[in-house]
């Protein structure tokens, strides 16, 4: 009867472990579609946000691509079609390490800070407890980024390359693939190369959820439950556009430090980077590439709604 038993509970766990195993690899498989749908969106993106620097380099003319629908086009008539998913492979792979590593890190800094504020929660405020929550952000982002840097340093550049340089009879990329640009990255910089914008990686977390979350705790401050319940699901929408608009420009410098890795002329640091910023492109030259990155945030939405409900 025992052994009868045992190999009931046997087969019952395997069944749960193939389930288990099912489950991931479908999240696998739509995340890689996530992915797939948005990421000529994410090139067009990062190319508007690291446009000056290519002007810069002289790899795109001096106008620049001339907006949104010009980047679109320069990629379709320089690059070719399927250049609108380069790096879409890479991000993927790159994305599995990044991934355990914030989970690992987010698994240590939660259970630190319920030990220290959880028995005490309920006698904090709200605002509190929002301010709790950021410095944790802060402090995750901080952990997370001895991996998350040199990946997205190395995707910045990677697909942040264009088709030059400009006026060429013959454009052709800067990088071949990943490996030959974190290669030119360390050639140029060594190690500290991949770690330019390291500086701002907390600040652009704190910048994007402070604004997103604090608006949201005013927002249910401030409105019934009923209209919570109504409405909720449009405001968080709205604030995640609102909290990019906020973040842009920090995401800007980052970035636009993040590219100069393989170059000889860089900035001296962030004050340098915003200076220069400000002299030759002005104040909206902080916000380069915010309206590609609020279409990217609506697309997103939709995109995940589609396939949250496929996959269920």
């Amino acid at each position: 009867m025992a052994q009868q038993f045992d190999d009931m509970d046997f087969q019952q766990g395997g069944g749960g472990g193939q389930d288990f195993l099912l489950q991931l690899s479908m999240h696998a498989a739509f995340s890689f579609v996530r992915r797939s749908v948005l990421s000529p969106l994410f090139r067009v993106s990062m190319l508007t946000t690291v446009e000056h620097e290519l002007v810069r380099q002289s790899l795109i003319g001096t106008t620049g691509f001339g907006g949104m629908l010009g980047c679109v086009k320069h990629i379709f008539v320089l690059e070719g079609a399927s250049a609108y998913w380069r790096g879409l492979l890479t991000d993927a792979v790159l994305a599995i390490p990044a991934s355990i590593t914030e989970e690992i890190a987010t698994d240590i800094v939660n259970s630190q800070l319920f030990n220290i504020v959880g028995p005490r929660a309920g006698d904090l405020s709200q605002g509190t407890l929002l301010a709790i929550s950021m410095g944790a952000t802060a402090v995750l982002s901080q952990i997370t980024a001895i991996v998350n840097e040199p990946i997205q340093t190395v995707m910045t550049c990677y697909m942040g390359d264009v088709a030059g340089p400009a006026e060429s009879e013959n454009p052709t990329f800067q990088f071949t693939g990943p490996i030959a640009t974190a290669k030119a990255i360390y050639q140029k910089n060594g190690l500290g190369g991949f770690f330019r914008g390291v500086s701002l990686n907390m600040l652009s977390s704190v910048a994007y959820r402070g604004a997103y979350f604090g608006a949201m705790h005013m927002f249910m401050l401030l409105s019934s439950e009923a209209s919570q319940s109504k409405y909720g699901m449009l405001v968080a929408r709205l604030l995640s556009l609102v909290a990019g608009v906020v973040a842009q420009p920090v995401e800007v410098v980052r970035r636009r430090l993040m590219r100069t890795a393989t170059t000889e002329k860089k900035y001296t640091g962030v004050i340098d980077c915003v200076k220069t910023i400000l002299k030759e492109e002005g104040p909206l030259g902080l916000f380069a590439g915010l309206k590609v990155r609020l279409v990217m945030t609506g697309a997103g939405f939709v995109v995940g709604l589609l396939t949250a409900n496929a996959e269920q």
